[in-house]
């Protein structure tokens, strides 16, 4: 299997040592690996410093080859041309400001020979700063790749025809990955395939050519993947980037990169009708991103040093199928050193196969009840009969994202003083099959974690469900295990009890998935069967005792407010005025209020004339409080009395006009006030009502008529 690593530099010079190194310090057979370097015009000494590497590095690799182009076309037209100078199996986009892992190729080997060729494309996982974006625990599809470390079949490559070089910077990867899915193959995450990328100096960076990169790559991706609907939904973000942006180089740089992507609308749009929507691929936009995001996007990440082993206890009762599906997502733990123990509830158990099945790819044991003993004693079985240091819960219809073992694993090389160990982890709203359990869509997902997780989070909530926590195993020997009489918040009763005796780490990335149902009607009866066990909780909780602050307590009510939550409510009453503004739009424009318009014209004339008749006599007052000071009090006195007539009338009439339907206005240069009192107004007005109203008539006439 050969690989064709393609590189795209602009002044990179500082880069391209340590980039090398990593490559020269592979266990994979480096004959195998051509080396391709495009050259975007730099202005540093890059170019000279690859062909001084060249001659370091040529006779190592299968080929060593530095392409030039006159200028800097961009980060697509540069990988593109070193990606077609290569002929190997496989074309791997790799960024230069990075460093392999020795074993990435043999991991990435291994998981393509498992492959069928559907899969056309794999990412590897970067450090520090894993990509957030959510993928499938079980199957490890991922709905794009990041051209950081992208590696596509060169058969799908050249099928696609590479990136979209109309893109300079930014989304090109998204693009490439969109249209290999356009054509119906898969993209596999391979978290066992690693690599150092410094793609920020800090956490939490904002790149200024970032911003209007990903604004404008934003617009081509709706411009050539999605509907009408889609590209008007892009105009609400580009109001608020522009409003909260200040940085003029930043406006400029938005400026440039939206009037190139204008040029080739028609071109995008074409190959949205012409190939997108012949297909059965459907995109997806969240916000200006292209995927729900997990929490912890900045967590550091990093292999432990020491390897602790952990026994993944899961309890179960009589669905073998999707317990599978739960013990496939541990096959893809990146972290080897944990036991899985299988505890089975029930008189007729049934997952003994389904173990047996996964005994070659993980240490696994099972343990049958043979009776109907409840989750609560499979539990406290499964926590007496594990054998290592470190144990934790998982549900057989629940899932950990790869990297689960390995973050909790350094939690516990970080914290030598804690006993418990905390993640973030997702809630999804699922939609589950009643026929087959194996099959369900997850309808919604939410993060369901926290900057900071203290003790005084665990005693008025449950903050972290039963599958985020690993607890040195001592703790149950001490306190004890689950409640049995509970059949519910079970979880929350032995973290209450833990906390108050051991200290506790926590980490904000989300590292598993957790189901509840998405219909309204289950998660009711959910919620009904938790809540008949909450007053047994609140009555235990009598006797758990620990110490807290002041500050802990307050903190519950009030909390100094972050940059990022003043931006997030500014950005919240943009997308509330905007929605204000088009529901007004979307009456202006509708058939009701055409119709209605000489119902509305004579009252409206009025109201303009009152208001001129108003504007001319406090005109006259102003002139005669000028020009004869004392001397015209009689005239005054009657213009005072004439003008709060005119007003009083006038006040009448503009609620009598309102009333019929209130004046036009401009949405988008009159106040936000006034744009939002002709909503209103409008809605309870005969001129939107009374169509309404005769459409009923007409319909019922229709149905008599029929009937």
């Amino acid at each position: 299997m050969t690989f064709d690593i393609c590189f795209a530099t602009y002044n990179s010079t500082k880069w391209l040592d340590q980039c090398l190194t990593a490559l020269s310090k592979m266990d994979y057979d480096k004959k195998k690996v051509g080396l391709y370097f495009t050259d975007n015009a730099s202005q540093d000494d890059t170019v000279n410093k690859l062909e001084m590497l060249k001659q370091q590095y040529e006779g190592m690799f299968g080929a060593f080859e530095v392409l030039k182009l006159k200028q800097n076309m961009g980060f697509g037209t540069a990988s593109n041309t070193a990606a077609k100078a290569g002929k190997g199996d496989f074309v791997f986009f790799f960024n230069v400001d990075t460093e392999l892992f020795p074993d990435a190729l043999t991991e990435l080997r291994r998981e393509i020979l498992k492959c069928s060729p559907e899969w056309g494309a794999f990412e590897l996982r970067q450090f520090p700063y894993e990509h957030p974006k959510y993928y499938d625990p079980v199957t490890m599809e991922t709905s794009w790749a990041s051209g950081a470390c992208m590696v596509l079949r060169r058969s799908v490559f050249e099928e696609t025809g590479g990136f979209d070089e109309t893109i300079f910077m930014y989304a090109e990867d998204v693009e490439l990955s969109w249209h290999v899915r356009t054509l119906g193959y898969r993209i596999r995450y391979v978290p066992q395939a690693g690599t150092w990328h410094y793609a920020y100096k800090t956490a939490y960076e904002e790149k200024p050519i970032q911003v209007a990169g990903s604004l404008t790559g934003n617009l081509v991706l709706r411009y050539k993947y999605g509907t009408n609907e889609d590209i008007r939904e892009w105009k609400h973000w580009k109001e608020i980037i522009l409003e909260r942006q200040k940085d003029e180089t930043i406006l400029s740089d938005i400026g440039k990169m939206l009037h190139r992507a204008e040029k080739f609308r028609s071109g995008y749009r074409r190959f949205y009708k012409g190939v997108v929507k012949k297909s059965t691929f459907l995109p997806q936009f969240v916000d200006l991103d292209y995927e729900f995001a997990r929490a912890g996007a900045f967590y550091e990440n990093h292999l432990p040093k020491k390897h602790p082993e952990i026994t993944v206890i899961i309890r179960t009762y009589q669905r073998p199928e999707t317990l599978a599906l739960t013990l496939e997502s541990l096959t893809h733990q990146t972290y080897k050193n944990f036991q899985v123990l299988v505890v089975e509830d029930g008189e007729n158990p049934s997952a003994k196969d389904v173990v047996e099945k996964m005994k070659d790819r993980i240490s696994i044991c099972y343990f049958p009840l043979n009776r109907a003993a409840g989750r609560c004693v499979a539990g406290n079985i499964g926590l007496q009969r594990a054998q290592t240091e470190y144990v934790c819960f998982l549900d057989d219809d629940d899932y950990f994202f790869a990297e689960y073992l390995e973050v909790m694993a350094c939690l516990i090389e970080e914290n030598p003083d804690c006993k418990m160990f905390c993640h973030g982890a997702i809630e999804g709203a699922c939609d589950v099959d009643p026929q087959d359990s194996t099959k369900f869509e997850f309808i919604r997902k939410r993060n369901n974690a926290r900057k900071q997780l203290k003790r005084i989070d665990f005693f008025y909530d449950n903050p972290v469900p039963i599958q985020a926590v690993v607890f040195n195993k001592k703790l149950f020997e001490q306190f004890g295990g689950l409640d049995e009489n509970l059949d519910a918040l079970e979880d929350w009763d032995l973290w209450i009890r833990y906390v108050c005796h051991a200290k506790f780490a926590y980490a904000e990335k989300a590292t598993s998935i957790y189901k509840i149902p998405a219909r309204p009607k289950d998660y009711e009866k959910r919620d009904e069967e938790i809540s008949k066990y909450r007053k047994a909780v609140f009555e235990k909780m009598a006797s758990y005792q620990s110490t807290i602050s002041a500050q802990d307590v307050y903190g519950l009510f009030w909390k100094p407010e972050t940059a990022e939550e003043k931006i997030k409510q500014k950005d919240e009453l943009k997308a509330y005025e905007k929605e204000i503004k088009e529901s007004v739009r979307e009456i202006q424009s509708s058939n009701s209020w055409k119709i209605t318009a000489p119902l509305r014209w004579p009252f409206n004339t009025v109201r303009v004339v009152l208001n001129w008749i108003q504007l001319g006599i406090n005109f006259v007052l102003g002139l005669l409080s000028k020009l004869f000071v004392g001397a015209a009090n009689f005239i005054v006195k009657i213009l005072v009395l004439l003008g709060r007539g005119v007003c009083k009338i006038s006040l009448s009439w503009n609620k009598l006009a309102d009333l019929v339907g209130p004046q036009k206005v401009d949405p988008d240069k009159e106040p936000i006030e006034k744009v939002h009192g002709f909503l209103l107004n409008s809605k309870k007005s005969v001129s939107m009502r009374l169509p309404q109203n005769v459409m009923r008539i007409v319909k019922k006439i229709k149905k008599r008529e029929d009937i």
